[in-house]
């Protein structure tokens, strides 16, 4: 994902993870061809759809010196206009545990409204992308959790794109074979597998392994 702050300065976040779910059903969000992609607490999904995010929570250290720790709330409505182009709208509250001053703040933080456009689906290569404007509406939280009193705009651009190009029941089996590393949080959720991985000469002999078994017929089978 790369954003662009309204002062012209630049930040470009990247995913440290692949993230392999379990094959899907009939949900047609968030799909490009076979391949899903998830939206993660750091990064969202790059589709435009009807979503409610409601309640996230985290908690976090954010300072020690002194020490500060930060619960945030946040819920996030996600509209369709169209079946390319959406907005979305969000709320944060957080909570400070800090010796201050002030002393354990909390508060809302500025209302966030992004329009988003999506302007590429492709099936056959498993890619998506969309942009957007984060806008944050000044003056519709609370300073004493960092609330500015002036709006801010992010022009963000979200792109997803199959890395493997092989489908998730072959990434199942490299993992069980060990050839790829994966590791679960607990029984049933998402795979992670650190993005190193995927270049290292083992993973690259496994997924030519898989292509080359593929039938003559695979392409147009897809």
């Amino acid at each position: 994902m790369f954003a662009a702050n309204s002062d012209g300065r630049a930040r470009l976040a990247l995913a440290t993870a692949l993230t392999i779910f379990p094959t899907a059903g009939t949900l047609a969000h968030g799909f490009a061809g076979s391949r899903f992609f998830p939206a993660t607490i750091t990064i969202d999904d790059p589709f435009v759809a009807d979503e409610l995010s409601l309640p996230t929570v985290s908690n976090q250290k954010t300072g020690t010196d002194p020490s500060v720790v930060e619960t945030d709330i946040s819920g996030e409505l996600s509209k369709r206009i169209t079946s390319d182009f959406g907005f979305s709208i969000g709320y944060a509250w957080s909570h400070l545990d800090q010796a201050g001053p002030p002393h354990n703040p909390n508060g809302f933080h500025n209302l966030e409204i992004t329009p988003r456009y999506q302007f590429l689906l492709n099936a056959p290569h498993e890619a998506v992308a969309s942009v957007g404007v984060i806008t944050e509406v000044g003056g519709t939280g609370a300073k004493r959790v960092g609330a500015v009193p002036f709006a801010t705009y992010t022009p963000t651009l979200y792109f997803g794109k199959a890395r493997l190009s092989i489908c998730v029941r072959s990434v199942h089996k490299l993992i069980r074979r060990g050839v790829l590393p994966a590791t679960q949080l607990m029984h049933s959720a998402p795979w992670q597998i650190p993005v190193a991985a995927l270049e290292t000469e083992a993973v690259k002999i496994g997924i030519c392994q898989v292509i080359h078994r593929r039938p003559k017929f695979y392409r147009a089978l897809r």
